[in-house]
């Protein structure tokens, strides 16, 4: 963001001196000139005041105005290309995060099945001696077949969050 100078002279022109004719009445009048100026420099009457002043200041101040547009110029690169490497970065974690989670939903997956499996034979191997037994182990699956089932239709607490609209 650059900095501007307002600059406002007001300056009145005195009235001339006039003498009224006989039955005029005499009026006053005033001018009023207002300049403005904005921008890095000096108005070009100021910059050549300052140089009556001291020679060679008005290159001086324009090199000062020079020096200060390429730092402020620096600065917004360098902050431009920071923020690009944090959103790089984000990106990445965000990238690594869902992958991990993938990977834990997988292992879940694989595991889940594994015990049913394993309930599944059990209760088989069990159905001829203890009915009751087979019946329990055989219900373990089923029941997480159905809560997996119910789960998969209704959404998981974080995603019901970053679903809504940001405030």
């Amino acid at each position: 963001m650059s900095r501007r100078r307002n600059r406002s002279n007001s300056v009145a022109v005195p009235p001339k001196s006039v003498q009224p004719h006989q039955g005029q009445q005499l009026q006053q009048i005033e001018h009023h000139v207002r300049k403005i100026h904005q921008g890095p420099l000096p108005a070009p009457e100021d910059l050549q005041r300052y140089n009556d002043l001291l020679p060679g200041a008005a290159e001086r101040i324009i090199k000062m105005a020079e020096a200060e547009q390429m730092h402020r110029h620096e600065q917004e690169s360098r902050a431009m290309g920071a923020e690009v490497v944090v959103r790089e970065t984000f990106q990445v974690t965000e990238r690594e995060r869902i992958a991990g989670v993938m990977s834990s939903d997988k292992r879940g997956q694989y595991l889940g099945a594994a015990v049913s499996v394993l309930a599944i034979v059990g209760a088989i191997y069990l159905a001829k001696d203890q009915p009751i037994v087979a019946g329990a182990l055989l219900g373990l699956p089923v029941l997480g077949i159905v809560k997996a089932l119910r789960n998969g239709t209704t959404q998981h607490p974080t995603d019901k969050q970053a679903k809504k609209p940001s405030e």
